[in-house]
């Protein structure tokens, strides 16, 4: 059914029915006073107004589901280096490299585009779309053309007004499409910047004497044409690749972090106002009474002189006193003491355990979300069923991506006109593990490879640990050498203590420590000489009047030239006994100058 609604109005079913949730999760990715100031809520008739402003400004944004957010974006984007974009015409590969302003005109390389920005927003937002673009203005020859090509950009769920998909096609191709723009308004004298201005990008595909092309118009917020239609380069396609996976990952965190919010605002109001000693002091209620006379408390300072002791009446006419560090109060014999008590500690101690359950399980939420996004054949009951899960989700996101970038190539090649469509390749196993699990799966490996009597358990082991720790860092190229490396070694273990107390026992020669520890071959011959040549010298410089140098020697330091451990102190008891001497002296040494 038509309508005559204004372009600027008209937006998609699925577009009204998302945007509430759509603000919510991008709220709380983003955090901030924003999140405070939406989610934040007043403990009704137990506050005022007044109240609840100052206990909003000392509130804080938990944000935990953006860290949550970052270790699945990280997981993926650091095995960038591993993806292989290999075809494609000049501009592009430049462009794909960061070079010649990068892929969106703004240095960005293709890694750092859809492994920050589109995976982010996808994470986030469950929707994102990038649309390929190129300069109307081109030319036709050489020097009109320059240095104008492709590039790229990225449009957010919320500026994805409206669309009507091509029925005709199984892919999700268009046939009209409704964007919202966002450009800066410059100020007309000084070039500056004054601002921001939306406006309307409407595509469509429309009847040629050369077939279907692709058309553009452009209108401003009130609905008007900014740009009359022109087309789209020479394009049959509108140029649009949509992302989307089954929903946001903070679908369900996000209420999470709202109770947090709340939750800790309470916690940090409660210690500010409430968490202070309050001075508590018993009394006769016959005291008070109008038909007993009067009786005194006295206060006195304790730096002050006693001689200006106060007096203070105690009737019902006094009810404030003075009290503090510095001042004293008496009391009556036989009472209890005048005391300072403080609020108990329990309420306080359960909430903060009760924020530590809720930032554990948020980040169990967006990995159950995560493992939600790969289709699975049945229930995942064992902890290493879960974690593949996690793997596949990530495997599924860079499934994603890799087909949103060969859309890319293919419409950077149909606006240059030429066949060279790029191939994209993603790496196909993901882990998602934290700094923590990786170095406590290394030790594990570790020490199997000590254990094991298997050369090529040893060696996978091994690759494996490469594997966690480097393979983020390196080329795919590096880390294929460096397992080559791993299968040419004749010895696995190159831990220093192992191979030290392997060697004095001795189980291994020096060539073999020698290489195991990564020195040259022939190393070891070198190091004996030089070792030989070495106690030669020290025994020269410390014995050269002794006769017997073999003992002196040893308890001098060297002990290869002897095979008694006791040589030092048989030694120093020989030198002490002074019973064949005519006048005993004592041998001991002085303080040194």
């Amino acid at each position: 059914m038509l309508t005559k609604t204004p372009i600027t109005g008209i937006t998609h079913p699925t577009y009204s029915k998302r945007f509430a949730a759509w603000e919510k999760w991008r709220l709380t990715f983003e955090g901030g006073d924003p999140f405070i100031d939406k989610y934040l809520v007043r403990f009704s008739n137990r506050e005022d107004q007044k109240e609840y402003i100052e206990r909003k400004a000392l509130a804080y944004c938990p944000a935990f589901a953006k860290s949550a957010i970052w270790e699945v974006r990280n997981a993926i984007y650091n095995r960038s280096s591993d993806i292989t974009r290999g075809g494609g015409s000049k501009s592009y590969q430049d462009a794909v490299n960061g070079r010649a302003n990068g892929v969106d005109l703004r240095g960005s390389n293709m890694n750092y585009f859809m492994g920050i920005k589109v995976l982010e927003e996808l994470l986030v937002m469950a929707t994102v779309g990038i649309y390929v673009d190129m300069p109307s203005d081109i030319g036709n020859t050489l020097k009109e053309k320059g240095n104008k090509r492709p590039y790229i950009y990225l449009y957010q769920a919320e500026d994805i007004r409206s669309y009507t998909l091509d029925e005709r096609s199984n892919s999700n191709e268009f046939l009209s499409l409704l964007l919202r723009d966002h450009d800066y308004d410059y100020d007309e004298q000084t070039g500056l910047i004054n601002g921001e201005v939306s406006r309307y990008r409407h595509l469509y595909i429309k009847d040629t004497p050369d077939g279907e092309r692709v058309f553009v118009k452009f209108y401003n917020t009130r609905g008007e044409v900014a740009e009359e239609e022109k087309q789209v380069g020479n394009l049959r396609k509108i140029p649009f690749i949509p992302l989307e996976i089954s929903n946001s990952l903070l679908a369900d965190a996000a209420n999470y972090q709202i109770a947090h919010l709340n939750i800790a605002s309470g916690d940090i109001w409660y210690a500010v106002r409430a968490n202070y000693p309050f001075y508590i002091e018993p009394y006769d209620p016959k005291s008070q009474s109008p038909h007993i006379k009067n009786s005194t408390v006295e206060d006195f300072d304790t730096f002050g002189d006693p001689a200006y002791t106060t007096t203070t009446q105690t009737t019902q006419n006094v009810e404030e006193i003075t009290i503090g560090p510095t001042r004293g109060r008496r009391y009556p014999v036989g009472s209890n003491q005048p005391a300072f008590i403080h609020p108990s500690p329990e309420p306080l101690l359960a909430s903060m355990a009760k924020q530590d359950q809720l930032k554990k399980e948020l980040r169990q939420l967006i990995n159950l979300s995560l493992s939600s996004l790969s289709p699975s054949s049945g229930s995942a009951e064992s902890k290493a069923l879960d974690q593949q899960g996690l793997e596949n989700g990530l495997s599924y996101l860079a499934m994603i991506l890799q087909y949103a970038e060969e859309r890319v190539g293919y419409y950077w090649s149909l606006y240059e006109g030429t066949d060279e469509a790029p191939e994209i390749q993603y790496p196909e196993e993901f882990r998602l593990l934290n700094s923590d699990e990786v170095n406590k799966e290394i030790i594990s490996l570790s020490e199997l490879a000590d254990k094991t009597t298997s050369t090529t358990l040893k060696k996978r082991c091994m690759k494996i640990i490469a594997h966690l720790k480097v393979s983020s860092y390196v080329q795919r190229k590096e880390l294929q050498t460096i397992y080559r490396e791993i299968d040419r070694a004749d010895v696995t273990i190159a831990d220093n203590k192992s191979i030290r107390n392997d060697l004095e026992m001795g189980l291994v020669s020096n060539r073999v420590a020698s290489l195991a520890r990564g020195y040259p071959e022939g190393e070891s011959e070198a190091a004996a000489k030089d070792h030989t040549e070495r106690l030669i010298r020290i025994q020269a410089a410390q014995m050269p009047h002794e006769t017997n140098g073999q003992a002196r020697g040893q308890a001098r330091g060297l002990k290869d030239l002897g095979t008694d451990d006791q040589a030092g102190k048989k030694e120093k008891t020989a030198v002490k006994d002074q019973t064949d001497k005519t006048i005993p002296t004592d041998p001991t040494r002085g303080e040194g100058k």
